[in-house]
């Protein structure tokens, strides 16, 4: 994903002469946005120009086939100019190979992500959740963005369901069916039915489009959640909306590795090594110089 402006910057590779050092210099950026909204100088612009870039991010992972699955607050980096870079893509999961010939042969971790971010699918132990997981992240940041407060505090998973439904209500037969998961049915029969508030009770001085930009990306079920591409048309980020500078990624993205296989330590090292050298290659022919050499790695 390299030159996406709203996706980090990878400056450099430098490993050591073992293969047990490996350094990853990223371009610099200023501050997360948990420190910026716990600082309180988000104004209502600036949360706009967030949430925007924020899902710009997402399109280009989106239609390379990958989901980012921990969309938080500390994971959107800022600059001093209030520019976004998406970051901390060591939860991404590539779903280009997921299903093959009508099998899923790709199962998905349901613990992922922070469980204050997480979505419903991903709770009740879904094995085939995609794209909408991000949404709901977003959904969550803009509410806590608005308020300064985690939208959905739970203290485990049956707290974290309950804080939810406080805000989606119980869901139907038809939604607990969407996440795909057979104990889904079982867990939320167990879920203790709060009493439901009202986003705009919560959120009393937001934008009629900023609550429903939250109720769009925090759909129980994931057949319903805005999807990106929508989000970005939605009136909430239309000031910001250029269909022209909204670039899909160009190719789907396929990993070298099948990354639901579990390899031992020692193999996944090596082969790790194995890339930069040709990547050490690479940069010589251009006539980059890097300081570290891996010849005896």
């Amino acid at each position: 994903f390299a030159g996406h402006e709203n996706l980090p910057h990878l400056r450099e590779i430098i490993g050591g002469k073992g293969d047990n050092d490996l350094w990853l210099v990223f371009e610099y950026m200023g501050a997360d946005l948990r420190a910026v909204i716990a600082a309180g100088v988000l104004s209502d612009t600036h949360r706009k120009y967030v949430v925007y870039q924020t899902l710009r991010a997402l399109k280009a992972l989106h239609s390379a086939k990958v989901i980012h699955r921990d969309v938080k607050p500390s994971n959107i980096l800022l600059d001093e100019n209030c520019h976004v870079r998406l970051s901390d893509l060591g939860c991404c999961r590539s779903m280009a190979q997921a299903h093959v010939e009508g099998v899923n042969r790709d199962v998905l971790s349901e613990y992922m992500g922070t469980r204050w971010y997480r979505a419903p699918e991903c709770i009740l132990g879904s094995q085939n959740y995609g794209t909408p997981v991000d949404m709901w992240g977003v959904g969550c940041v803009l509410a806590e963005a608005i308020s300064g407060d985690v939208l959905f505090p739970g203290s485990s998973t049956m707290d974290q369901l309950r804080c939810i439904m406080q805000i989606t209500g119980r869901p139907t037969g038809e939604d607990i069916e969407s996440i795909g998961s057979p104990l889904a049915e079982i867990i939320m029969g167990d879920v203790e039915q709060p009493e439901p508030l009202a986003l705009s009770e919560l959120y009393p001085e937001a934008s009629a489009e900023s609550l429903d930009m939250i109720r769009m990306l925090l759909q129980f079920n994931p057949a319903r959640r805005i999807r990106v591409t929508q989000a970005l048309r939605h009136p909430y980020v239309v000031d910001f909306h250029n269909p022209e500078d909204e670039p899909d990624h160009w190719r789907v993205v396929e990993l070298p590795m099948a990354d639901h296989i579990r390899h031992s330590s020692e193999f996944s090292r090596k082969r790790l090594h194995e890339d930069l050298k040709g990547y050490h290659v690479q940069k010589m022919e251009r006539e980059y110089h890097m300081a570290v050499s891996y010849q005896d790695a």
